[in-house]
């Protein structure tokens, strides 16, 4: 990731390790410089968070395939028209990637159709079953089943999610885990899927969803 690809109104997260406003605060990148990058001040409760000239934050962005993040200093600080932090604008070496995008899996409840297919991914199933996620990343998802199907390791799944722009995606998936969760109702069961099929524009809208889904959960203090 070149650190040319930071954007002016990028999303970003501020974390501060030490002092009195130790903490995680979302930000976003306010102008871009040769040297330097204006971020806005963070709130917390509906107060800014006046951070000060000298303190070291480390800034998180996410990427079209992966999360990033870099350690910076606080420079200058301003109120007018708006209040901003500059910080130093690091170099190239300086930006570390975090996180490989398929890794990236949150627990999220969304609905899923679903049928088997065999190994030439022709359905075996004329009508799709619907269900719903425990989990999804860019690589696959944990579904919720009736412990009636017994789905094996190893089962094709012709799915389709229902997320915004991909719902009529249809996406080839294999069967990777069974898992016995103690939390589901008596009558159901979670197993793992991986995406077999899965073009890279409907992956990278996939993965721009989850990330919105991230932004609003941290807004909400859920993670």
């Amino acid at each position: 990731m070149k650190i040319d690809e930071l954007s002016v109104n990028q999303d970003v997260e501020i974390e501060v390790k030490k002092g009195p406003y130790r903490g995680k605060y979302e930000s976003r990148i306010s102008d871009i410089y040769d040297e330097k990058i204006d971020l806005l001040m963070p709130y917390s409760d509906g107060d800014l968070i006046p951070l000060r000239v000298g303190s070291k934050i480390i800034v998180f962005f996410a990427g079209d395939t992966a999360a990033y993040k870099f350690q910076t200093e606080i420079i200058e600080r301003s109120r007018e028209p708006v209040p901003v932090l500059t910080a130093d604008r690091p170099e190239e070496d300086g930006v570390i990637k975090i996180q490989r995008r398929q890794h990236f899996r949150l627990e999220l409840r969304e609905r899923v159709h679903y049928r088997k297919v065999d190994r030439e991914w022709e359905n075996i199933e004329e009508e799709f079953r619907e269900s719903h996620t425990l989990d999804i990343s860019g690589g696959g998802i944990k579904l919720l089943i009736s412990s009636e199907e017994e789905l094996q390791e190893g089962d094709l799944l012709e799915i389709k999610l229902e997320i915004q722009e991909i719902e009529d995606v249809n996406i080839i998936s294999r069967v990777v885990n069974e898992y016995d969760l103690k939390d589901l109702p008596d009558d159901s069961e979670a197993v793992g899927l991986k995406f077999l099929d899965i073009g890279s524009s409907t992956r990278d809208t996939l993965m721009g969803w989850l990330f919105e889904q991230q932004r609003q959960l941290m807004r909400k203090g859920l993670l």
